[in-house]
């Protein structure tokens, strides 16, 4: 008998079965080469820590955002420069929502987006994802979900989808890291920066709908949240 045995069969259902529909706050368009936002934001910088959004891309349903942090490292201190890049600052997503806000440690980041209506969504919000079988209803407010991510050696790099595109007026970004001196600290910018270059997001194949090959939404399915000139002005198709 052989020492590594391979696995037994996944239980998997017969089909037919049940794909969940894509949502556009679940992740950007799949039919849609999004445009680039001409975005450098210093959050906050200590003489150990920076944090910045370092670029981000706009769709005609939300924008993908580049979060930068990087940490001044001591040379001897081989335990930090040698941090498992899976045991990012933000701690693991599902030790993140089951937390209140009062028992946060301080050694998670905390990331977030305020639009001008008073909506907001942070790294702490809980994802609105269906339970299976359960419909799922547009959420009420904006989503930031994290799309994957990467660091260690005091440099760490993410994505987060922000749907969907800002309201008008101003919008705040926030951060807070209690471990690393960085009290609750936001930046604003103009939302036009968004809302403009969402304009310009590429739609690839015109009869596939804004999900694309293998999507499931089309556009008249999509509520899109930008300023009323938008609602009778669909992606440019390039």
């Amino acid at each position: 008998m052989s020492f590594f045995e391979p696995p037994p069969a996944p239980n998997r259902p017969e089909p037919p079965f049940e794909i969940p529909q894509l949502q556009p706050w679940w992740q950007p368009p799949r039919n849609e080469l999004g445009a680039a936002v001409a975005l450098r934001l210093v959050l906050a910088r200590t003489e150990r820590v920076a944090i910045a959004l370092n670029g981000a891309t706009a769709f005609s349903t939300g924008a993908l955002l580049k979060l930068t942090a990087r940490k001044r490292l001591d040379p001897d201190d081989l335990e930090a420069f040698y941090e498992d890049p899976l045991d990012h600052p933000f701690g693991h997503p599902a030790s993140r929502h089951r937390r209140g806000g009062s028992d946060l440690p301080p050694e998670i980041l905390r990331f977030g987006v305020q639009f001008s209506d008073g909506g907001k969504a942070t790294t702490l919000s809980e994802m609105p994802f269906p339970s299976p079988g359960d419909p799922q209803d547009e959420p009420s407010g904006p989503v930031l979900a994290q799309r994957g991510g990467s660091g260690g050696g005091g440099e760490w790099d993410w994505d987060f989808w922000l749907w969907p595109v800002p309201r008008p007026g101003q919008m705040t970004f926030a951060v807070q890291w209690p471990k690393e001196g960085i009290e609750l600290t936001k930046q604003e910018v103009d939302a036009s920066l968004f809302i403009d270059a969402s304009r310009y997001s590429e739609r690839l194949w015109p009869d596939a709908g804004v999900g694309g090959p293998g999507g499931s939404y089309t556009v008249d399915q999509l509520v899109l949240r930008a300023k009323p000139a938008q609602e009778d002005e669909g992606p440019a198709s390039g």
